[in-house]
């Protein structure tokens, strides 16, 4: 606030009467040495900074006096003391956009005797009503409204400088309006053009943020690759986390308190050194037995500081990390806190956002580092916790001013009332449920992120796999399970040892030997029916030709016996391979029927020679263990 007392120009002196200082007759003591070399910068903001050269050793202070007319009377508007150089100040109101000169003068003898400096002439800065910073968010619709108060002038026009991309000034208006398209924190100069062609600047801080990131389905990062077990054997185990992945949450912890759990999907991207900080306090088990200290409903909760012990003692604080200001408080979203003054102080103190406090904590001390929100139904924990009854215990601890308690205390202190941590550690950010969807061949189940698969029966089984966030959202997959049941394993289901389970022997004196009864799917006991018959030979027409062909019961699930059909002109041969299952494969053009059913492929195979009169074909079929 500028003092008006007024002075008639000099010759004068200055006396002290009351408050008020008056100039009277000029003095004939001798004055000071006169001050030089006065300047002064004076802001729209109201910072105001004046400075000059003391060239007296006997003064008793300084006085800066100014006037609001060439020819109109001096008033003082403060008083320095002596050897002083400099002096400055806020101004909250002032005449603006007038005439002021401004000078310092040298004085003795309680103002008897005093020197001037050399005078100021300037134009008062206009009074800016707006404020000196704002936010916005990345992508969203922007305004803000450049606001000066001028008398005695008017503003023709504005223009800026180092605007965030995406945003523009209204020259006319002052108006700044668009979307703003990339994160960051912008000082902004705003100069307005007055219609006495004075220019007067305005430096507004820009902090453009980024919003809280979208939540996101859980995706099957890759196929889980096709899964071949043999009948019988110990259970298999796959680690379900390299194949699906949570697009928005790659880290999350879980912290139990005494009234619920809360999931923090923590942002490594935004805020590294933040999050690796509060891991860091999670890893060394520094949150368990902390408490939840502070409570303002509508506004945050704070915790991270503090013991539920005798005296609530400080947790052991690890150095402080750099202030990462990049992503919006919002509602929800957990940031830390710090001190006063100092952007790059936060330790281990964090706070929930009960509601958007974009507008404050976003300015305020270069911008609170958002690092992490809370997932799922926390914030029904949070809420909770906001609406507990909330005590002073500043006479127990000084940050206990507003702490929240359960069931509510005597008026005595109770660490038992506190809102604790009762544990905290990592959580992965997917869990998973897994269903057979054929039971009978291969089960499925679920511990963390292992899969484990219980081959029962040959065949193929199918896996539904479900992969659930902590938001709730979900994703499904499938996986096919092959059960095989390789000849040892038949061996042993059969019932066989010793001699009689050798792959030549021939138990059920059937003429055909273990190994054929495996590969056409017969019974070993001749106490069986057979469930295949054995190979047979036709004549298949092709394009007009016949052909020899063959046809037999090709085992699934056998973990690869190969089976192979040869040809040759006589009996005796020479025999040649016609087609291997191995090599060639069911698509092959000598396949000319290929019928699969529960166990096994019903294959027909034909001669690559037509049959003509006076040259027999021959076709046999051979089987060996893989």
């Amino acid at each position: 606030m500028l003092h008006a007392v007024n002075y008639p120009p000099p010759p004068f002196r200055f006396l002290a009467a009351a408050s008020s200082l008056l100039l009277a007759a000029a003095s004939q003591a001798a004055p000071p040495a006169a001050p030089t070399d006065f300047t002064l910068k004076w802001e729209a903001s109201g910072d105001f900074q004046c400075s000059w050269k003391d060239n007296s050793s006997d003064e008793e202070g300084f006085y800066i006096i100014y006037r609001t007319s060439p020819t109109g009377n001096y008033s003082i508007f403060t008083t320095v003391a002596a050897n002083a150089t400099a002096y400055t100040d806020f101004l909250t109101s002032w005449p603006s956009c007038s005439y002021f000169q401004w000078g310092a003068v040298a004085f003795k003898s309680n103002g008897a005797e005093y020197s001037f400096s050399n005078l100021v002439t300037l134009t008062a800065p206009p009074i800016i009503s707006s404020a000196a910073y704002t936010n916005g968010l990345v992508g969203t619709p922007f305004s803000h409204q450049i606001s000066l108060a001028c008398s005695g002038s008017t503003i023709t026009g504005y223009t800026a400088s180092n605007l965030p991309p995406g945003l523009s000034l209204d020259p006319s208006s002052g108006k700044i309006t668009g979307t703003p398209e990339s994160k960051g924190r912008f000082l902004t100069t705003v100069s307005a053009t007055l219609s006495t062609g004075t220019t007067v600047t305005q430096e507004l801080r820009v902090y453009i943020f980024r919003p809280v990131p979208s939540l996101a389905a859980p995706v099957s990062s890759q196929p889980i690759p096709t899964v071949a077990l043999e009948r019988g054997s110990s259970p298999s185990t796959i680690d379900l986390a390299p194949y699906f992945r949570d697009p928005d949450v790659s880290l999350a912890a879980r912290i139990t308190l005494t009234t619920g759990s809360l999931d923090f999907a923590f942002f490594p991207d935004a805020a590294p050194e933040t999050v690796a900080n509060f891991i860091g306090y999670i890893t060394r088990n520094d949150y368990l037995n902390s408490i939840i200290h502070r409570s303002v409903p509508g506004f945050v909760l704070q915790g991270g500081g503090y013991r539920a012990e005798p005296g609530t003692p400080s947790i052991i604080r690890q150095p402080p990390v750099a202030n990462e200001p990049e992503i919006t408080n919002a509602r929800g979203t957990i940031a830390m806190a710090k001190l006063g003054g100092d952007p790059d102080s936060a330790t281990s103190e964090f706070f929930l956002n009960l509601a958007d406090n974009a507008d404050n904590l976003n300015n305020q001390n270069e911008g609170f580092t958002v690092f992490a929100r809370v997932a799922g139904n926390g914030m029904q924990v949070a809420d909770a916790i906001a609406a507990l009854e909330i005590r002073n215990y500043s006479t127990v601890n000084s940050v206990l001013s507003a702490c929240p308690v359960t069931n509510p205390p005597p008026p005595a202190f109770s660490t038992d009332s506190l809102v604790k941590v009762l544990a905290a550690g990592p959580v992965h950010p997917l869990s998973f449920t897994a269903e057979s969807l054929h039971p009978a061949i291969c089960n499925a189940a679920i511990t963390g992120t292992a899969l484990s698969l219980s081959p029962l029966a040959e065949g193929t089984a199918t896996i539904r796999l479900t992969a659930r966030d902590l938001d709730g959202l979900t994703v499904t997959s499938t996986l096919d399970v092959t059960v095989n049941l390789p000849f040892q394993q038949w061996i042993t289901s059969e019932g066989l040892s010793g001699p009689d389970a050798h792959p030549d022997a021939d138990p059920d004196k059937d003429g055909r030997p273990n190994l054929l009864e495996y590969a056409f799917l017969t019974p070993a006991s001749s106490a069986h029916a057979p469930y295949r018959p054995m190979p047979a030979t036709a004549t298949t027409s092709v394009g007009g030709q016949s052909y020899l062909s063959l046809t037999f019961p090709a085992r699934l699930f056998s973990g690869g016996l190969p089976y192979r059909t040869e040809s040759a002109p006589s009996p005796t041969g020479p025999w040649s391979t016609l087609w291997s299952s191995s090599t060639d494969g069911f698509q092959s053009p000598l396949v000319i029927a290929s019928v699969p059913d529960a166990k096994a492929v019903e294959t027909t195979v034909r001669d690559a020679v037509p049959i003509t009169p006076g040259s027999p074909r021959f076709l046999r079929l051979r089987v060996s263990l893989p």
